[in-house]
Parts: C-alpha cells; sequence; structure tokens
C-alpha cells in the first residue's frame, strides 16, 4: 500500500482551470482509483496558489448538451476521487 502526491499546475505555474482541465481531472482520478495500491491521495499544487481562477476555454456553460456534459464529468470525478 501506497501514498500518492498529485501536483496540479498549468506550465509550472498555479493551475488553471478550465473545461479540458474538468475532463483530465475526471480521467486522472478514475486511473488513480483503479490502482488498488493506492491508499491515500495528496492533493497540491505549484506556484504561490493552488487555484484561483477558472477559465471558461473548454465548457459549454450555454447549451443543455454542454451544462449535461459539465454535470456529468462532475459527478463522475466525483464518484472517482472517492
Amino acid at each position: 500500500m501506497r501514498s500518492l502526491e498529485v501536483a496540479f499546475h498549468t506550465n509550472g505555474g498555479k493551475l488553471v482551470f478550465n473545461g479540458h482541465t474538468h475532463e483530465q481531472f475526471t480521467d486522472m482520478f478514475h486511473q488513480i482509483g483503479e490502482d488498488y495500491h493506492n491508499r491515500a491521495v495528496i492533493l497540491t499544487g505549484s506556484g504561490d496558489v493552488f487555484m484561483n481562477a477558472i477559465d471558461p476555454e473548454g465548457f459549454d456553460f450555454f447549451t443543455p448538451r454542454g451544462y449535461d456534459k459539465i454535470f456529468t464529468r462532475s459527478r463522475r470525478a466525483s464518484g472517482n476521487l472517492l
């Protein structure tokens, strides 16, 4: 059993959260959860702050289909994190 440290960043600095990052979180948390050797996950960042802004790039907030994708991925990422 082991602990895993995950450092979030964008080009070595603070994490810029956007729609693309949102999708990557879903896949990343799934992969971490699939490895039964992982007993603890330490989430950290780079730069002077962890994450302090959301960039709308990659998100579709304005259509039902886009919002459903955001909602579904959020629910799946949360479940994968647990």
